[in-house]
């Protein structure tokens, strides 16, 4: 004879627990799904805001850069035309001390005197006659009415004529050139 066991009470309730069970962990798992996905769209939306605010830093950055290198362009520019400003106003103060001490051409007195003689304050020059004055002692041929340096041959060819043949023929001996 075989005996039938009834499910116990236990039994019965296990069973319509596992089910509800499994229904409670698929409902978890949806709702965790549905929190990852949200999650997930707003951390998409904060970063999408995070790079536009990053882009507008950046671009304020660009900006205040841009107007800073310009500013120093502009001073840059400035500091050239002051430079160019002061050169011209110290060859002015140098061609007026030439032509007050009588310097044929004060362009070139200009030219050829020492710059290291100077003293320039302010963009002004406080020893301009000074310096012309020195230019002249040391190359006097500069000024009008001084004679042109000699090199101690007459133009056009002059000069001693005994002396450079002694000297071509000495440099033909030496060389062996005939003549």
């Amino acid at each position: 004879m075989e005996t039938q066991t009834t499910p116990s009470q236990e039994e019965i309730q296990n069973q319509t627990q596992q089910p509800q069970s499994e229904a409670n962990q698929t409902q978890a798992n949806r709702d965790y799904e549905a929190e990852a996905k949200a999650n997930a769209r707003e951390s998409q939306t904060l970063r999408a805001k995070l790079r536009e605010l990053e882009g507008k830093v950046s671009a304020a950055e660009q900006e205040k850069l841009s107007e800073l290198e310009r500013a120093k362009q502009e001073a840059q520019a400035a500091k050239e035309r002051l430079t160019a400003t002061e050169t011209r106003v110290i060859n002015s103060e140098l061609k007026l001390a030439a032509k007050d001490l009588g310097f044929k051409d004060p362009a070139d007195a200009i030219a050829l005197l020492n710059r290291g003689d100077l003293v320039i304050e302010d963009g002004e020059i406080r020893n301009a006659k000074d310096v012309m004055e020195k230019l002249a002692k040391s190359k006097p041929y500069l000024l009008a009415g001084a004679p042109a340096p000699s090199s101690g041959r007459q133009p056009g060819g002059g000069g001693d004529q005994v002396a450079d043949k002694q000297r071509l023929d000495e440099i033909s001996s030496r060389f062996k050139i005939r003549r």
